[in-house]
Formats: C-alpha cells, sequence, structure tokens
C-alpha cells in the first residue's frame, strides 16, 4: 500500500488501531489522534513524488510529505471546526520537500496551534 504523506499514514495508523495507537484509541479519541499523529512523524520515508499541474511536470523529486486538501481551515488541536464548507472549490496539494522527523514535528505542532511555523 502506498499512502501519500504523513496525515495518510496517520489516518491508516489511527483506522487500523494499530499497536500503540489502538490502545490510546481505546482510551479516548484524542489521545488516539494524537498517538497515530506522533507515530506518523517517526515512520514517515522520504518518497519519489513527480507532481504535475495542467499535463506540465511542477515537481519532481524526493518529499517528506504531500497532502491533499478540499479547503484550509483548521481548528487547531489537530481538528476541522464545526462549520465549514466542503463544496469549496478551493483545493489544491501541499507538497514538503526533504524535511526530516524534526521538521515534520515542527508542522505538526503548527497544525495543532492552526498556524504556521515560525522561522
Amino acid at each position: 500500500m502506498v499512502l501519500a504523506g504523513g496525515v495518510a499514514l496517520g489516518n491508516d495508523l489511527f483506522n487500523r488501531a494499530w499497536g500503540p495507537v489502538g490502545a490510546c484509541r481505546s482510551l479516548s479519541t484524542a489521545l488516539g489522534v494524537w498517538s497515530a499523529s506522533l507515530a506518523s512523524l517517526c515512520l514517515q520515508r522520504q518518497m519519489r513524488v513527480r507532481l504535475l499541474v495542467d499535463g506540465r511536470s511542477a515537481y519532481r523529486g524526493e518529499a517528506s510529505l504531500v497532502g491533499f486538501y478540499v479547503n484550509r481551515h483548521m481548528a487547531g488541536g489537530l481538528r476541522y471546526p464545526p462549520l465549514m464548507d466542503v463544496g469549496s472549490p478551493s483545493m489544491g496539494v501541499c507538497l514538503v520537500p526533504d524535511v526530516g522527523v524534526f521538521g515534520r514535528t515542527r508542522l505538526l505542532a503548527a497544525a495543532a496551534r492552526a498556524g504556521s511555523p515560525r522561522g
């Protein structure tokens, strides 16, 4: 199975109730989400990516994270807000090339705060 990025890996670990994630998930959903997020940070590996936009190559190389979004709403605490427009025409791809585990941890912290990394 090929998963596109850390979020997909975290979702997969959570949904399959993989090992320690399953144990945390049985205690609480929030703890399961956090444990799946942290586990995906450690297990995520670089992947070869080729991104095409309108049929033209936009990126080709190694990537640490690849994500797809329909809209950019994030409420913080690794959750979406209760009111969001899932029919939004705003769709995009987030691609982060060559980020190690510490960079991915920083991105996770920013997503949990619903902000962007500083520095």
